[in-house]
């Protein structure tokens, strides 16, 4: 019997292992893919700003203009 319970201890251990491979990997994997999304983020919050900094200098730009340019370029 001490044989047999130290087969089985020795098993469960290696289910243990590999499981913990397994959870390892699946923690890297979703490591990666946290960091993916932040650059993601990041590249998107650039873009944004970039937009929002034209689209107000274009919207200054009409504001600030005189009503015979802005007749002028309606023709």
């Amino acid at each position: 019997r001490k044989d047999v319970r130290s087969i089985l201890g020795k098993q469960s251990k290696m289910v243990m292992t590999d499981l913990e491979k397994e959870l390892r990997k699946e923690i890297r994997d979703l490591k990666k893919q946290v960091e993916e999304a932040s650059l993601h983020n990041k590249f998107l919050t650039d873009r944004l700003e970039i937009w929002a900094d034209k689209n107000f200098k274009l919207r200054s730009g009409l504001l600030n203009i005189s009503l015979d340019d802005k007749l002028e370029r309606r023709m």
